[in-house]
C-alpha cells in the first residue's frame, strides 16, 4: 500500500483527484498459480463501493476475476495484509453471476463478494485505487 500522494503517483493523482477522493493506492501482486478466495471488501465504508483497478502486469486470459451473489449471513475480518474484509460463512451458497478479464482499466464492484485467480503463466499486478466517495455506476 502506498500513500496516494502527487510523488508517488505523478501521472495520475491530478486526473483522479478531479473526480474522486482517493483513500489509498495498493498493488496487487499475485504469482501465477495463486487464488483470492471470494471476499467483500471495505463494507464499512459504503454499501456499493467501487475501485478503479488498473492492470499493469497481466495476461489476456487466466487471471479471472469473478463476482457472486450470496444473501447468506457473513463474517467480518481484518487482515494486515488486505484490510476490512467479509467472507461468507458458506462458500457452497455462493452464485457466481459474472466474471471479467482485467486488461484494461475498470472500475470494479468490490462491495459485493469476488474472487481473483491466477491461472496464467506470468505475475499479475494491478494497481487498485479505492475512494472514499463510492459511487453506484
Amino acid at each position: 500500500m502506498l500513500p496516494w500522494t502527487r510523488a508517488n503517483f505523478p501521472i495520475l493523482y491530478d486526473e483522479i483527484n478531479k473526480s474522486h477522493k482517493v483513500i489509498y493506492a495498493r498493488f496487487f501482486i499475485m504469482e501465477p498459480g495463486a487464488k483470492l478466495y471470494p471476499h467483500m471488501d471495505t463494507r464499512e465504508l459504503s454499501m456499493l463501493p467501487y475501485a478503479l483497478n488498473i492492470p499493469i502486469r497481466f495476461e489476456e486470459e487466466n487471471q479471472l476475476m469473478k463476482w457472486f451473489r450470496y444473501d447468506e449471513v457473513f463474517e467480518k475480518s481484518k487482515n494486515p495484509i488486505f484490510g476490512l474484509s467479509s467472507s461468507p460463512a458458506d462458500y457452497s451458497k455462493l452464485t457466481e453471476v459474472e466474471s471479467f478479464q482485467l486488461t484494461t482499466p475498470h472500475y470494479v464492484k468490490i462491495g459485493i463478494f469476488h474472487s481473483v485467480a491466477n491461472f496464467g503463466t506470468t505475475t499479475r499486478i494491478v494497481l487498485s485505487l479505492r475512494f472514499i466517495d463510492s459511487f453506484d455506476v
